[in-house]
């Protein structure tokens, strides 16, 4: 069965994310003929909106925040991996303080694909109910340092989101970020319904796509993603 190989494109870098996402269209004209066929002219919009909200803003200030927010997800994912594997370690000590954290970190679900304002709005909430922990709980549950350093990145973003506004002429200040959700989404579809069509007799041009989209996936010199295993959340 011909599938696409799977790109894990919410964790990498708006840079890599451009770079795949134009190879996405250059191969769809040179399978379809044009990028706006009926497959992926969704896609090719979205993609559009997504370069346009980077031209439009490249400031120093959206890069800091940019980076930023990088931080944060990274600090997020870290402590969702460290709760994972405190509900599996064999002391049962820290079994029960990590359940007693999960408890909390549960309620919130992944807050890294959401936009600017909620994501931030959530993990404010997520840092000021996890605070309310005593101190030897979150150090038996070995995400003490964890939670500080989320708490630490919160405020480095929510200091670069301050300076971005201030120097932005946009009133939103999370217009790339909607913008490459949007794009992501939209490549996720379309890569289902390519592995989908190329399993059709009559798709010779989807699984020309998909054949050229793994050899570029295999061989990018760009920082890449490939899903190799699930790593949902504790929400699953």
């Amino acid at each position: 069965m011909k599938k696409v190989i799977p790109v894990r494109v919410d964790y990498m870098k708006n840079d890599d994310c451009l770079a795949l996402f134009q190879q996405v269209v250059k191969i769809a004209e040179q399978c379809f003929g044009s990028a706006n066929h009926e497959i992926t002219k969704e896609f090719v919009a979205r993609f559009d909106e997504f370069k346009q909200a980077l031209s439009d803003d490249n400031s120093t200030a959206f890069k800091a925040m940019y980076a930023a927010d990088i931080a944060t997800d990274e600090i997020w994912r870290g402590l969702n991996d460290e709760i994972r594997a405190g509900q599996r370690h064999p002391n049962p000590g820290r079994r029960e303080a990590t359940n007693v954290v999960a408890e909390i970190f549960g309620h919130y679900e992944d807050p890294t694909q959401l936009p600017y304002a909620e994501e931030y709005a959530r993990i404010r909430q997520l840092i000021q109910e996890l605070e309310t922990l005593p101190e030897s709980t979150l150090k038996a549950a070995v995400v003490d340092e964890w939670l500080s350093a989320l708490r630490q990145r919160y405020e480095v973003f929510m200091e670069a989101s301050r300076e971005h506004m201030l120097e932005s002429s946009f009133g939103d200040i999370g217009s790339v970020k909607k913008s490459r959700l949007a794009a992501n989404n939209a490549y996720r579809q379309l890569m289902e319904r390519i592995s989908v069509l190329a399993e059709m007799p009559e798709r010779e041009d989807c699984r020309k796509f998909a054949d050229l989209l793994n050899q570029y996936v295999s061989n990018s010199p760009y920082n890449i993603i490939v899903v190799k295993r699930d790593r949902r959340s504790l929400m699953g």
